[in-house]
C-alpha cells in the first residue's frame, strides 16, 4: 500500500515533483505493468555515505570536475542501495553486470546479478539522477535539464527529429517548442537505453510520436520486441521519459534513497 500522498523533500527538492503516490522502501518488487521510480539528489552526501567498492572509489577519484564526480558516486551508490533492497542483500555485496551485448566491454547497460527478473535503468541531469525498475520486461529511463534561457531550433531538430516529428514540433506555438523538443528527446534516449543500442543509433531514424517506438530497419542490438513509452513527470525545467516492453500502466515514486541506508548499508 503507499504511503500518504504528502510532500517529502530531499534538500530543497520535494520529490512530489516527480508525481504523487510515494513509497518509502517498497515491499514488493514492482508487477506486470507496474514500474518503480527513485528520483536521488546529486550531492556530496553520497561520498561519505556510500557503499562502493574500492575500483569503483578509485574510479571517482580520477574525475577532475567535482559535478561529474559527485554524479559517478550517487550514481553508483543508489544502483547498490536499490539492488540491496530488491535482492536482500547488503549494498557492498550486490553485483551489477555492465557488459556489452555487443563488444563486451564494461560499458553497457547494467543489470544485478542474482535476479534475472529485474531490470533497471539509470540516468542523471542537473541535480537529479533517475533509477527506473521493472519487475517483468525490460526498462530504459531517461530525463534532461532544460535552460532557462535555452531555446532549440531547425538546426537541433533537423539532427534529432524525424521529418514527420519535424513537422509536428513545428506546428507548436514558439514558446512550447523547446519543452516539446526535450520531451520528444526524452522518449528516444529511453528507448536507446533500453535497448542498449547508444550511439549506434541515429536519433533522427527513431519515431517516438506515437505510444510505441518505430525504427525502420533497426540494426542489433535493438530490441525484437514492441517499446512503449510512457512522458513522465518532472519537476519544473525538467524532462523524462520511461520506455518498457511490457505497457507500463503505474508509476510509484519511491524515496527518499536515504530511507533505504539503515537496511542495506552497515
Amino acid at each position: 500500500m503507499a504511503a500518504p500522498q504528502v510532500a517529502r523533500s530531499v534538500g530543497n527538492a520535494p520529490l512530489t515533483d516527480w508525481g504523487m503516490g510515494i513509497l518509502d522502501r517498497p515491499p514488493t518488487p514492482p508487477g506486470r505493468g507496474a514500474c518503480h521510480l527513485w528520483p536521488v539528489p546529486i550531492t556530496d552526501d553520497w561520498v561519505v555515505t556510500g557503499p562502493l567498492e574500492i575500483c569503483e572509489r578509485r574510479q571517482a577519484a580520477r574525475y577532475l570536475v567535482h559535478r561529474a564526480r559527485q554524479t559517478f558516486v550517487a550514481s553508483r551508490v543508489a544502483q547498490r542501495l536499490i539492488g540491496g533492497h530488491y535482492l536482500g542483500q547488503v549494498a557492498q555485496e550486490v553485483a551489477i553486470d555492465r557488459r556489452c551485448q555487443s563488444c563486451a566491454a564494461d560499458h553497457g547497460r547494467p543489470r544485478w546479478v542474482g535476479n534475472h527478473r529485474l531490470d533497471y535503468s539509470v540516468s542523471h541531469a542537473g541535480d537529479w539522477l533517475l533509477v527506473a525498475v521493472v519487475g517483468s520486461g525490460l526498462v530504459g529511463v531517461d530525463v534532461a535539464q532544460r535552460g532557462d534561457a535555452e531555446r532549440v531550433g531547425p538546426t537541433q531538430a533537423r539532427k534529432a527529429l524525424t521529418p514527420a516529428e519535424r513537422r509536428r514540433w513545428m506546428q507548436l506555438p514558439p514558446q512550447e517548442r523547446t519543452e516539446g523538443f526535450y520531451q520528444t528527446w526524452c522518449r528516444k534516449e529511453a528507448a536507446v537505453k533500453l535497448t542498449g543500442s547508444g550511439l549506434r543509433i541515429r536519433p533522427s531514424s527513431v519515431d517516438v510520436s506515437k505510444p510505441t517506438v518505430s525504427l525502420p530497419e533497426a540494426p542489433p542490438p535493438w530490441s525484437s520486441q514492441t517499446i512503449w513509452l510512457r512522458q513522465l513527470r518532472a519537476p519544473t525545467a525538467y524532462s523524462a521519459a520511461l520506455a518498457t516492453t511490457v505497457s507500463c500502466h503505474k508509476i510509484h515514486i519511491c524515496g527518499p534513497l536515504t530511507s533505504l541506508l539503515t537496511a542495506t548499508h552497515r
